[in-house]
Parts: structure tokens; C-alpha cells; sequence
């Protein structure tokens, strides 16, 4: 029994039981968002997009030189992980009330945002290292006087963590209150000016990245260059990404409001239990107040912004920046409960809470969370890059993620290594043009013209003035394309000057190790593995509505159906097997439902006028 009431012993299960998740958890193939890239920085040190990162770069190319093994993506992942734990351990210190620190710390840690970015190369675990281990440092003697070490550090992992992500911004309050309470202390300053050298002489270090790199981010040849990219000039410093995609503050609020309540209602459980219990005769230490003024100044005069929207691809990006004031609330409200909660008073409750919630949330999210097996974005990119041929090809991909993970596949596995792998998105850089025409001297493009009009259009910018030069394959949308040839191929398109569709049923066939039923996701949310997946439907989509042109309506249903099964929220595949077989007199009880099922399922493929299939 004496064994069982060992809170040290709960401490290490629990952190053991967390370690083994996230690494049972963890991808071996590249994911989503900025994964890939930073993957890929780490593994050829290239220069990610800005700020830079570059506390996080030479971290994880010093980590893959310690643990080199043979998948890249897997062992950065791996350092995630360990930083994570070490992000929980910092949290559980915070807590006098050690059973309370390890309800908190599995709420954290289980929270589906949390989970998702430990297990992936990215640069979050990183960010919240240092946002906790400031506030160790700040807290964990606040009873006591405050040793010189932790005068020191406070200042100076600030200043650290700006070379890291520049959302450390959000703990000046906490800087503030800390410098205010030590202002006669020489060991503040002594670590602000510290950290500050740090900072500054880790952002010159990214002159020593491979700066001329196709894949490496902007055109860095001194000083100058580096302050422009540390302000995040090319997208606007204050700007989370470089979109007129702007809906004000509300539908974001209550987005991110509906977010939180998913990821920490386990925190509010007990926030409402103990306000309840204690009956108005709580307390809460002023001490405690500049974490909640991190958060609000996070919520506020950041997110308050209204940039992006909490819709599509938008609301991925947006995500990533819900950790920080989602972590910031979960350690203000668990504080606030152990300054209220005696340490004997529930102390049996808590050891039956903390066993509860582990179980509960490992079988609300271990199989959303699970990414072990999940190749859906690898494949993909394997499919794409190997779709590729011709004498001088390139290769345009839409989004962050499809971007990031085909050029990580592409120099990883080393599959048609030398063609330009680029964004629509980026072609208004002249750094990017004029790598590109070092590759291709006759490349032509007018990166003025597309960043003066702030709008990319694929056939009049790209396909018209180097279609003739280059075989240009895309993941652009096209549907029934009337200023373009289109050969379509199961994962790409190739696009030429002229009209018309021609359909590839020869060459490369894709392979799929990821069925994407497997992969748990609402039908009423965006998700980016169906998002990508959904990339496979239009080959069949439009080889169909060909094939239906032609009066080939059998050979067209066929495909449609093939479609269909393949990506089960197909719905313009269902709508199109519909109007074939009303035009054929022909029945299916799939279209009665066919209305409810538009209504409620999330569509990734692009609104069109009118119907493909004419039932005249």
C-alpha cells in the first residue's frame, strides 16, 4: 500500500506511460503542415522559411549527428519527443500538490494539439521548452529568496527562445513582472544581455546554411538579409502567412474557443470542482497573474489580428498557433487549483482522477493521434515524383504541406533528385526566379507582375511562356480545362499550351501503403490527409466525364464507381453516378440520401458552374 501512495513512483509511471505513447505514436513517414521542411532543413541545412529558427535548426542537425538512423523523419521526431518530456517534467515542478501536477501534466500532454506536435519535427516542443522553463525558473522558489541562476535565466531564455519562434514575444509579461520584482539584481541584466548576443549571433549563423539551396528560403548574403528574414519581411512581420484570406476576429475567436474546450475540458472539470468545493473562500496568488497575462496578450493582440480563417487548409495553419495560449491557460488554471486544493483533502480522489484521465483521454485521441502508420502524405508524394518525366521537367505543388513533404521525399529517397519541386505561392520572390534560372535559363516568369497584382494565375503566368521549353506537371485544380491541354495522370497533371484533356492509363502506377479509411476524421471538418488523398479522385472524375461525352456511359459509371470507393467523401463522384444513371433511366438508392450527404460532408474539391454530366 505504502507502495501504491508513493507519489514519486505515480510521477515516473506516468511520465514512462507518456514516453512509450508518444513513441508508439510517432510517424515514420513525413506528415503534415511544416514537417516536411523542417525535415528537410535539418537533414541538408537549408534555410527554413522565416524567422529562420535558428536555435531549432542547429539543435536537430547536432541531434542527427548524435542519432543519425536510417529514417530521418523518425529520429527528429524522437528529439521532439524527449524535449516534450522534458516541457511535462518543467509543468509537473511548478506543482507543490504533486498529484494535481500530474493531472495537469496528462491533460497537457494527451491534449490532442500537444500530442500532435511532439510527435512530429516541428518547431513547437521547442518553443514551449523554454515558455516553461521560464516560468520554473520564475516560480519554483516563490517562497523563498530567488537564487541568482534563475534571475539570470529568465532574461536570458527569453531572449534565447526569440531565436527559436518569435511568439516568445507573448511571455514579456512574464519578463516584465520578473524584471520588475528584480530590477536591483545584476544577474538580470546580466542575462538579458547574454541572451540577446546568443540570439543575434545564432541568426548570423544562418549565413553558414546552404543559402544558394533551390529549397532554401530567401536570398541571404549578409547582415541585413538576416534581420529581414529574423522580421519576416517577405510575408509582413506581424502576418502569420502571406493570404488576403482575412475574416475578422470573431470566427476566429470561436473557433479557437471550440478548440480549447476539446483539448483542456479535463482542466475546467476541475476548475469548476474545486470553485464549487472551496464555495467562494478560494484565493489565488498574484504571483501567478503574468501567465494569464501571456495568454491574454496572446489571444488578443495576436490572434485578435483576424488574419487567415478557421476554414480549409487556413484552419491547419491556424491550429499551430493554438498550442502556446492552450498550454499558457492549462499551467495558469492548474496553479490557481493547487494554491486551492490542500495536498491531504483529495488526495484519494486525485490518484483515482489521474488513473481516469489517462485512460479517457488515450481512448478519446490515441487514434486520431496515431500517425505510426500513416503514409497518406508520403505516398503521395512518392506517387507524384514518380509521375514525373521528360527532358526538363518541373514540378509546381499547392500548399505547405504538399510542398514540404515532396521535396523532403524527393531528396530523402532520392527520387527524380534533380527537378525543381516549387509553389505557386512562391513565384512572386526573385530570389526563387532567380534560382530557378540558374537551373533553367530560359524559365520565364514575371515575379514583379505576380507580387504587383497579388494573384497567381497558373496557365497565363507559368504555362503559357514555358510550356513550349519545359514539361510542366502540376497538382493544380482543373476541371473540363478550356485554355490548357491537360494530360491527366492518376497523381498529377501535365499541362501544355492549347486545349483539351488527354487521359495517362500507362507508366507509373501509384502505390498506397495508407487506405484512407483508416485515417479518423469528421466528415464536417477539414482534414489533411483527405485533402491530399482527395487529389486522386480527378483523375477519374474527368476520364468519366469524358468518357460520358463520348456516350460511353457504362465505361463511365465504372469509373466513377472506381472513384467513389477509392475516396468514400468523394460526393462530386456520387453527384456524377447520379445524373449518369438518371440519364440511363437507371435507379440507385445511394441518390435519395444524396442531398443529405452534400449538406454534411466537407468538400476538398473546387466549386464549378453547372454539372459535367448533361441528362439531356
Amino acid at each position: 500500500m505504502k507502495i501504491l501512495k508513493n507519489t514519486a513512483l505515480w510521477a515516473y509511471g506516468i511520465f514512462i506511460t507518456l514516453g512509450i505513447l508518444f513513441f508508439v505514436t510517432a510517424p515514420r513517414t513525413v506528415q503534415t503542415g511544416d514537417s516536411g521542411e523542417f525535415a528537410l532543413v535539418a537533414l541538408k541545412g537549408l534555410v527554413p522559411h522565416p524567422s529562420g529558427y535558428p536555435l531549432w535548426v542547429w539543435l536537430n542537425r547536432a541531434w542527427l549527428q548524435i542519432f543519425r538512423i536510417d529514417n530521418v523523419y523518425f529520429s527528429l521526431s524522437l528529439f521532439s519527443i524527449i524535449v516534450s518530456l522534458v516541457v511535462l517534467a518543467a509543468v509537473y515542478r511548478l506543482f507543490k500538490n504533486k498529484l494535481l501536477g500530474l493531472f495537469v501534466v496528462i491533460s497537457i500532454a494527451l491534449g490532442m494539439y500537444f500530442w500532435r506536435y511532439t510527435i512530429t519535427p516541428e518547431v513547437f516542443s521547442l518553443h514551449l521548452l523554454i515558455c516553461s522553463l521560464m516560468m520554473l525558473f520564475a516560480f519554483k522558489e516563490e517562497d523563498t529568496v530567488v537564487k541568482s541562476s534563475s534571475v539570470f535565466a529568465v532574461p536570458f531564455l527569453f531572449f534565447l527562445g526569440a531565436a527559436n519562434h518569435l511568439t516568445i514575444i507573448f511571455m514579456l509579461p512574464l519578463l516584465l513582472w520578473f524584471f520588475w520584482k528584480h530590477r536591483a539584481r545584476p544577474a538580470f541584466y546580466l542575462g538579458a544581455i547574454l541572451g540577446l548576443i546568443v540570439c543575434a549571433g545564432l541568426y548570423a549563423s544562418l549565413l553558414l546554411l546552404d543559402t544558394k539551396n533551390l529549397y532554401s528560403w530567401g536570398d541571404l548574403q549578409g547582415i541585413e538579409d538576416v534581420f529581414s528574414h529574423f522580421m519576416r519581411s517577405d510575408y509582413g512581420t506581424t502576418r502569420l502567412m502571406k493570404t488576403d484570406k482575412d475574416v475578422g476576429v470573431l470566427p476566429i475567436y470561436a473557433y479557437f474557443f471550440r478548440q480549447l474546450l476539446k483539448s483542456s475540458w479535463p482542466l475546467f472539470v476541475i476548475l469548476a470542482a474545486v470553485i464549487w468545493r472551496k464555495q467562494r473562500r478560494f484565493q489565488v496568488k498574484t504571483i501567478y497573474w503574468p501567465v494569464f497575462a501571456c495568454f491574454f496578450l496572446y489571444l488578443f493582440f495576436f490572434m485578435g489580428t483576424g488574419q487567415g480563417a478557421p476554414t480549409g487548409f487556413y484552419s491547419e495553419i491556424l491550429q499551430r498557433f493554438f498550442l502556446m495560449p492552450i498550454f499558457l491557460l492549462a499551467v495558469f488554471i492548474g496553479k490557481w487549483c493547487d494554491t486551492n486544493v490542500h495536498p491531504k483533502q483529495y488526495e484519494r480522489y486525485l490518484r483515482a482522477l489521474v488513473l481516469l484521465l489517462l485512460a479517457c483521454l488515450i481512448e478519446i485521441n490515441f487514434s486520431t493521434a496515431n500517425l505510426s502508420r500513416n503514409a497518406v502524405i508520403e505516398d503521395f508524394a512518392v506517387n507524384v515524383l514518380n509521375t514525373v518525366h521528360g527532358k526538363k521537367p518541373l514540378l509546381f505543388m499547392h500548399g505547405d504541406t504538399e510542398l514540404a513533404a515532396t521535396r523532403f521525399v524527393q531528396q530523402f529517397h532520392r527520387i527524380n533528385p534533380d527537378v525543381p519541386v516549387v509553389a505557386e505561392t512562391l513565384m512572386s520572390y526573385s530570389w526563387l526566379n532567380g534560382r530557378m534560372k540558374k537551373i533553367y535559363p530560359d524559365f520565364k516568369v514575371d515575379a514583379e507582375g505576380i507580387h504587383r497584382k497579388n494573384s497567381f494565375a497558373p496557365i497565363q503566368d507559368i504555362v503559357g511562356p514555358n510550356a513550349d521549353n519545359f514539361d510542366i506537371y502540376s497538382t493544380w485544380d482543373f476541371y473540363r480545362p478550356t485554355i490548357a491541354h491537360i494530360t491527366y495522370f492518376p497523381s498529377a497533371r501535365l499541362v501544355k499550351n492549347g486545349m483539351g484533356a488527354d487521359f495517362q492509363k500507362d507508366g507509373y502506377i501509384p502505390k498506397f501503403r495508407t487506405d484512407i479509411r483508416s485515417v479518423p476524421a469528421s466528415d464536417r471538418e477539414f482534414n489533411p490527409y483527405r485533402s491530399i488523398y482527395a487529389n486522386y479522385g480527378f483523375y477519374f472524375l474527368e476520364a468519366a466525364a469524358a468518357q460520358f461525352q463520348n456516350k460511353n456511359a457504362e465505361v463511365s459509371l465504372s469509373m466513377l464507381e472506381k472513384a467513389y470507393d477509392m475516396i468514400p467523401y468523394c460526393v462530386p463522384a456520387l453527384e456524377a453516378i447520379c445524373q449518369v444513371k438518371r440519364s440511363q433511366k437507371l435507379s440507385d438508392p445511394r441518390c435519395a440520401a444524396l442531398p443529405d450527404k452534400i449538406k454534411d460532408t466537407y468538400s476538398y474539391f473546387p466549386s464549378r458552374d453547372g454539372f459535367y454530366y448533361s441528362t439531356k
